[in-house]
């Protein structure tokens, strides 16, 4: 039985410091996907938070202990997912959409566009372009990750790609 095997067995009976080791092994690279998918390090930092606190709670519903990260990294792309969906929500005033006051707010309307776009994808594209984007993972690492064929990650990356590539020109 591998560390992690028996990190997760622990965790799955309720010992929050096995699941601390666990958490720290994936913490940054969480937060550095949380952060570049938000833009802002609070709410980064808050989805992460929320993302870990239901991946303990519910860990005793993970079958594989070698998919503990793929598993927490979708628990994450979900509370992104949210997140997002707040930020749409929230009401603008009239007058800084109509005309906005310089360049950077014109530049930050299109940031908004661009994340509103990468959120139409499907959950799971988000994440397999999240993981090689930002993190820099290999298509057979997000494979193994996410326990899929590296054939289907490379497709449905190259699908997501053409689609972004298609809608923002």
């Amino acid at each position: 039985m591998t560390e992690q095997e028996i990190l997760i067995n622990n965790a799955k009976k309720g010992d929050a410091h096995s699941f601390a080791v666990l958490y720290e092994s994936v913490y940054k690279e969480m937060y550095r996907v949380a952060y570049y998918s938000l833009g802002n390090p609070d709410d980064a930092a808050d989805t992460v938070s929320e993302a870990v606190t239901d991946a303990f709670a519910g860990i005793k519903k993970l079958k594989e202990p070698a998919a503990f990260k793929g598993w927490i990294f979708k628990i994450l792309s979900a509370k992104i997912s949210r997140q997002k969906k707040a930020y749409v929500n929230k009401t603008a005033d009239i007058d800084e959409i109509a005309e906005p006051a310089d360049e950077r707010a014109s530049l930050l309307q299109e940031d908004q566009s661009v994340r509103e776009l990468f959120f139409s994808l499907p959950k799971e594209d988000r994440l397999i372009l999240s993981l090689d984007i930002f993190m820099g993972y290999k298509s057979e690492e997000i494979a193994e990750i996410l326990k899929m064929p590296s054939g289907t990650i490379r497709s449905r990356k190259k699908r997501a790609l053409e689609r972004l590539k298609k809608e923002l020109l």
